[in-house]
């Protein structure tokens, strides 16, 4: 390649910067053409009239210009999609049907795009019969963005029939969704599968409340191979429970181990030594010891780790919120007694603050209330506990006036318990700061 001589290069330089400079003029003209043309309203943020005026107005800028190219270009079907999107983000649906409507009459027999965008637009105005008639109107082909949209729209609807509770036909949506997704992309399908599995459950939920065991347990198992979760073993254990104990047990121990706060203590309790008890009228005493011990160790594992709900009343008789301006630190003190709920006596608890700013932590505070030598017995009221703790003025945000808190008990702090929510106020004197 020959290299430039000098007074070309100077030559090149001259041109480009004139061109440069000329582009710059013309984009500074359309620019202030367009800035004139705004209304005052949208130009002054302080004197707009919503925060959506400017998006509404450039909406309609880019509708006019679309409507203008269509008049040029009227067998271009692209410009009707278009004006259908700019409207349905008005939400002006009556004039985007119209438009899709128009797009998907001029596209050829195979294309797709403007039938999807109707199809969404439909989900949208809850026309859910419409919306699938268009999808079963396109030929399924080997074309992975059609698969997709076609297993998206499905889904859509699935989940619409889904809010609106009809559950058996929200199931068959999201059946044919996880058809399609399945040949194109993991992460919509793991999603679809989740959503039918939640379906499945639903539909239980309604057989057996109807008292149809038999068929509340086989949409369980059907939600169980999509979504294998606590919630559902615990459901199915309740269900196999008269029929098939030891089922039951080997369901309730995923639970335990995977959700022990979500185990009735007593139904747990109870049908391990039902299976002791059916072991020794069969004479199989390794299999009665075997399980009354489990039940043993069940018990002492509760008694020691597991808070239920209605285990520890909390009663809290006073909370002081005061600044201390030496230390530079909000000083908070918690008046409250506990009551002995349990089945237990209970041999060891901890009381915890966990203070919050827009869901932002910024402190927790542990008390332990109980230790192993220290019993809190059964049906026992105790005496009115205190826990004082500070907050540092560093951490906390003067233009907010009120911090939330959360109060948790626990015997292990990774099973614990929330019993109450509750703001305080920051006094006067942080707030003036």
């Amino acid at each position: 390649m020959n290299k430039l001589s000098k007074e070309e290069l100077s030559s090149y330089i001259n041109t480009f910067a004139i061109t440069f400079f000329i582009v710059t003029v013309i984009v500074g003209i359309i620019m202030g053409i367009t800035w004139v043309m705004i209304p005052n309203s949208i130009k002054n943020p302080k004197i707009a009239k919503t925060t959506d005026e400017l998006d509404y107005y450039l909406i309609d800028f880019l509708i006019e210009k679309n409507q203008y190219l269509l008049s040029k270009y009227p067998k271009n079907y692209g410009y009707n999609i278009r004006l259908g999107t700019l409207y349905a983000i008005k939400k002006d649906y009556i004039n985007s049907e119209r438009e899709l409507l128009i797009a998907v009459e001029k596209s050829p027999y195979m294309a797709y795009r403007a039938r999807y965008k109707l199809a969404t637009l439909y989900i949208k105005m809850n026309k859910l019969a419409e919306a699938q008639k268009l999808m079963d109107e396109i030929t399924d082909k080997p074309d992975k963005k059609l698969i997709k949209n076609k297993g998206l729209i499905y889904k859509e609807i699935g989940n619409k029939l889904f809010e609106q509770e009809y559950y058996p036909q929200a199931a068959s949506k999201y059946e044919k969704a996880i058809f399609y997704l399945k040949r194109c992309d993991k992460k919509e399908l793991e999603d679809t599968k989740i959503k039918l599995s939640d379906c499945y459950e639903a539909i239980a939920d309604v057989f057996v409340e109807k008292g149809m065991i038999e068929e509340g347990t086989y949409y369980l198992e059907k939600a169980d191979a999509l979504n294998d979760k606590p919630q559902i073993n615990y459901k199915l254990a309740l269900l196999y429970m008269d029929t098939d104990p030891n089922k039951s047990f080997e369901l309730l121990e995923v639970v335990r181990k995977e959700a022990p706060e979500m185990l009735d203590y007593y139904m747990y309790y109870n049908l391990l030594m039902e299976i002791s008890e059916s072991a020794a009228e069969l004479g199989d005493k390794a299999a009665k010891d075997l399980y009354a011990m489990k039940a043993k160790r069940f018990q002492d594992y509760v008694s020691s780790t597991i808070l239920y709900k209605n285990d520890v009343i909390v009663n809290i008789s006073d909370i002081n919120v005061s600044y201390n301006k030496q230390n530079k630190e909000l000083d908070v003190d918690v008046k409250f007694q506990l009551r002995n709920n349990s089945p237990f006596n209970i041999k060891n608890l901890t009381a915890q603050l966990v203070f919050k700013e827009k869901g932002h932590k910024i402190r927790t505070f542990n008390k332990q209330i109980f230790a192993y030598e220290n019993i809190f017995p059964i049906g026992e009221q105790t005496s009115t506990i205190r826990l004082s703790t500070e907050l540092d003025e560093r951490n906390l945000n003067i233009n907010e006036d009120s911090l939330n808190v959360d109060f948790y008990l626990f015997k292990k702090e990774n099973h614990k318990l929330l019993v109450k929510e509750f703001q305080i106020k920051k006094p006067v004197e942080l707030l003036k700061k």
